[in-house]
């Protein structure tokens, strides 16, 4: 129960820091590759069963 918790923990910590770099990305570069993948990654693992 904890591991399976610990590893929740971690996939959400990983996520807002994913979110986190997006804003940032986006008020830096506006429009960059960097944001293409951030974007595309986020999409993937919210979207992605196991997760």
């Amino acid at each position: 129960m904890f591991t399976f918790l610990s590893i929740l923990m971690l996939q959400v910590t990983i996520k807002l820091i994913i979110l986190f770099l997006i804003l940032m990305d986006c008020y830096v570069f506006n429009k960059s590759i960097l944001f293409n993948i951030y974007t595309s990654i986020l999409f993937t693992t919210y979207h992605h069963p196991l997760i």
